[in-house]
């Protein structure tokens, strides 16, 4: 549902007992299930008693955590559907099935490497675990009126314990550089745009901070 909470699903909810009735603030009304639990308060406040419950010897697993439960009983409950007057009725498109659909197809699909053309301007996304740094060069392509990214090219390298070491900014210095030794033709023949969350250019302009990633490093980049 594209827009939970902004569709009037009921209106002036009632639920009437034996002996009383009970007004609802709020309704969740989800994909059904097989049973419904009823806790003893409500029971309580509908004005169902013992003696109305019919015996039930299932066992619910889960319900409280590392914990069974047992019921007290069962009871049938009518729920009564009534359209009145001031009812307001809306469609509601159900956008999420399509979405999970071409989430899937795109997840089956192996994607294709892009073949960069002259002087095409690229993008270098940059990863950095606590053992590993990764980067993908990938450029834009219109497709279907769209504009999207397509991948080039990725490489990756596990670090050695010394850099296991480095700030988690550091590691990400170091996967520019480590992708710029390794994919030095498109840095030499395509302009490269950097994309993330770490201030290189500072970094590599801090002495303090490029000392652990070698000045000649620094000055390559």
């Amino acid at each position: 549902m594209p827009n939970p909470g902004g569709y009037a699903l009921v209106v002036d909810p009632i639920m009437h007992g034996p002996s009383s009735r009970v007004r609802f603030s709020k309704v969740l009304v989800d994909n059904g299930s097989s049973i419904n639990i009823m806790y003893r308060q409500t029971m309580h406040t509908l004005g169902i008693t013992q003696n109305m419950l019919e015996p039930s010897h299932t066992t619910f697993h889960g319900i409280v955590p590392g914990l069974s439960c047992s019921p007290t009983g069962k009871v049938r409950v009518d729920v009564l559907f009534d359209c009145r007057d001031n009812c307001r009725v809306e469609n509601i498109l159900f956008e999420a099935d399509a979405a999970f659909k071409e989430l899937k197809e795109m997840l089956a699909t192996t994607p294709i490497l892009a073949s960069p053309l002259e002087k095409e301007p690229m993008m270098l996304y940059i990863a950095a675990t606590n053992r590993v740094v990764s980067a993908v060069v990938v450029v834009d392509r219109e497709e279907e009126g769209k504009t999207m990214q397509s991948p080039v090219y990725y490489v990756s390298e596990v670090l050695s314990l010394s850099k296991q070491n480095y700030p988690h900014y550091q590691k990400m210095t170091y996967g520019v550089f480590m992708a710029a030794m390794k994919l030095k033709h498109y840095f030499e023949e395509h302009p490269m745009t950097v994309v993330c969350e770490a201030p290189i250019s500072d970094i590599i302009g801090n002495k303090d901070a490029s000392g652990r990633i070698k000045i000649r490093d620094a000055i390559k980049l």
